[in-house]
């Protein structure tokens, strides 16, 4: 046996604290012990279902320890009956259809032992779109112990207000993948049933960005026994929002038990991480804190349980608790963990779940793609801001800054010879400062084992100081998120590198890479979907004077011949390709660009019309050779600006333009 004493994140009265001289710690401490032992059936090289990728279900039903789980593209419901969580023996399995795709049961049951009934949510994977599922949670319900079932219907379903028929009506390069992969949380002492899930933003088709994983919650009243109907998601601090169709936000928890020697509720997480709440109400989790050297959530044993002292109860627990790692065929694991007195200081980096990418981070829930998503309920994901890259002239530079490339890092399309770059200084008191008008402002940069520590400063006012220390490398997160700001005022943020760093990190780098700030902002490739006219974009092809819009083939507009629009590009071919943005007010827009070719050829004439107005006259663009547009235009409402590229040879040349209209407040 191995046993580590982790010194965890800390959070004194689980509020974060930064400002004592000892840094933030947590009022208990915790030892990990891994344990041999040997797995019983159900985990496992010996389970008896192949695909065995999610959580079986332990229940106490009339003092009897089971153990249940089914998986959705199987009828069979596999059953193991014993006296706790390590020794369940297998009885016969039993049959369930439901008229739902792929109903898995998993995460846990419930059992109501006054009508001896077992309810058993169920995570079903509904058709979905470009490679990927939409999940949905729906109810079965059993009276003889898992041998008969009864559909009930469904109880959480995604936030899809305007009812998109399909992902690609969704705006830019995400569509929301729904929730599922839960775990159940009883709670007898507040008197509700918890859900808590996975909750997917995948990519659309061909959109080459990273996907990401975050976690709901719904709940339901004890006493409304899981009815669909009864479900409400957590949403902005409440419980107002239907689990059907609702809006919800994130939260910092997955695997829920209560307490009894910290009083709180603790949640186990992925990548061997834990955060802690005081109130399931208000939801008000602590940042996950990483446990080193752990494997449940990582490794490749992505399911787990954690258990009291006992080894039979899955929602309450004390100072002493087991947690069982498992995954398809791989053997599990088993850790004895031990709390007790005393603080933990900080010595870790912060754990948020991603999909696709590194998972480490120093905030909550922060990872976001540079492309927002409109349609998500996050006030964050769903932003409507002006992209302003590290190399943009409207940022002033003191100090000695460096330029850093990556593939990870924000570009402006499609374009391979697009600067991928972050601004990088280890020097103290180097600066970077950014105007703007608008009532929001957002720093990105690097997180990573080499970073330091910057503060920043909106309006000459110390806001914020930031740690970029992890242990993996991220660009996917903002440092800093400052919104209500007024918007007729100019602003200023300023970045200033402190020269220090965490006591891991080692390095004190800081890489910055771009500001966001409010605005009404129309980029194309932000706004692209299957529905036309959506988010204010037309994609068109022009024969002479005549443009028509063009029909979608997932995932372009398709035109005559070879002429297309997708996400970033355009291809003129016997017709010009076109993209036009309909003005939905008067005002001033500013219209931004760059256009380029992605492979030698002929080259491409570009060129953009207010109406019939040119303000951009035809440009030729040729590979190597990108030509950069920055003009202003008054438009009335209803106006149009034609972006318009025309084949320069025989054949078109496939050309990166993603154009940006702003109005100038």
């Amino acid at each position: 046996m191995k046993t580590v004493i982790f010194a965890a994140v800390g959070l004194l009265g689980f509020a974060l604290v930064t400002a004592s001289a000892e840094g933030p710690s947590l009022p208990f401490t915790i030892s990990v012990t891994k344990m041999e032992w040997k797995c019983p059936e159900y985990i496992g090289p010996t389970n008896p279902d192949l695909g065995m990728d999610y959580p079986f279900c332990p229940i106490v039903m009339d003092g009897e320890y089971w153990v249940l789980f089914k998986n959705g593209y199987r009828p069979d419901v596999h059953r193991y009956l014993g006296t706790n969580i390590e020794n369940a023996k297998r009885v016969p399995d039993s049959s369930a259809s439901f008229p739902v795709r792929a109903p898995y049961m998993l995460g846990g049951m419930w059992y109501n032992a006054a009508e001896k009934k077992l309810y058993a949510p169920m995570h079903c994977e509904t058709p979905g779109y470009a490679g990927n599922i939409n999940r949905q949670i729906h109810l079965a319900t059993s009276t003889d112990k898992g041998k008969t079932w009864h559909y009930e219907g469904a109880i959480v379903t995604r936030d899809d207000p305007r009812h998109l028929r399909t992902g690609a009506d969704y705006s830019g390069m995400y569509w929301d993948g729904g929730d599922g992969d839960f775990y159940t949380y009883v709670d007898e002492r507040g008197g509700y049933l918890y859900l808590y899930t996975n909750h997917y933003t995948f990519p659309k088709t061909d959109a080459h960005v990273p996907g990401f994983l975050r976690h709901h919650v719904a709940r339901c009243a004890i006493g409304d026994k899981m009815a669909p109907g009864k479900w409400k998601k957590f949403y902005n601090g409440g419980w107002s929002e239907p689990g059907l169709g609702g809006k919800a936000s994130w939260v910092d928890a997955y695997c829920v038990m209560y307490n009894t020697y910290l009083q709180k509720y603790i949640s186990f997480n992925y990548d061997a991480s834990l955060s802690v709440c005081s109130d399931l109400a208000r939801q008000d989790w602590t940042p996950s804190i990483r446990i080193p050297d752990r494997d449940w959530g990582s490794n490749g044993l992505w399911g787990w349980w954690v258990t009291s002292a006992d080894k039979r109860n899955i929602y309450v627990g004390d100072r002493t608790l087991f947690v069982y790692t498992f995954w398809m065929k791989a053997p599990g694991s088993l850790y004895k963990i031990e709390l007790g007195p005393g603080k933990s200081p900080v010595r870790d980096g912060y754990f948020v779940g991603g999909y696709g990418v590194t998972r480490s981070s120093m905030d909550p829930q922060t990872l976001y793609g540079y492309e927002p998503l409109f349609e998500s309920a996050d006030a964050i994901e769903s932003r409507h801001t002006r992209r302003v890259p590290c190399i943009s002239p409207e940022i002033t530079y003191s100090g000695t800054w460096t330029d850093d490339a990556s593939d990870q890092y924000y570009d402006r399309g499609e374009d391979p010879h697009q600067e991928k770059m972050a601004k990088a200084t280890e020097t103290a008191n180097s600066s970077a400062a950014f105007t703007f008008k608008g009532t929001g402002i957002y720093w990105r940069a690097l997180r990573g084992p080499t970073c330091g520590k910057a503060d920043v400063y909106l309006d000459n006012r110390l806001e914020k100081t930031v740690n970029f220390y992890t242990e993996t490398a991220t660009p996917y997160q903002f440092a800093f998120v400052k919104t209500g700001l007024d918007p007729n005022a100019a602003h200023t943020i300023k970045i200033v590198v402190r020269g220090d760093k965490n006591p891991r990190s080692s390095g004190t780098v800081v890489k910055h890479i771009q500001f966001e700030h409010a605005a009404e902002s129309y980029r194309a490739s932000d706004g692209y979907s299957s529905i036309p006219g959506k988010n204010q974009w037309y994609n068109q092809e022009r024969h002479g004077s005549v443009v028509t819009d063009m029909r979608f083939k997932d995932p372009t507009w398709a035109g005559a011949g070879k002429c297309e629009v997708g996400y970033y590009h355009m291809v003129p071919d016997a017709n010009d390709a076109v993209r036009k943005w309909v003005a939905p007010h008067a005002g001033t827009v500013r219209i931004e660009g760059r256009v380029s070719l992605d492979r030698s050829g002929g080259g491409v004439n570009a060129s953009i019309l207010h109406n019939a107005a040119v303000v951009w006259p035809a440009r030729q663009v040729t590979f190597g050779n990108p030509v950069s547009h920055d003009t202003t235009v008054q438009v009335a409402q209803g106006d149009a600006l034609y972006f318009v590229v025309s084949k320069n040879a025989a054949a078109g040349e496939r050309t990166i333009w993603d154009p940006i209209v702003t109005y100038v407040p």
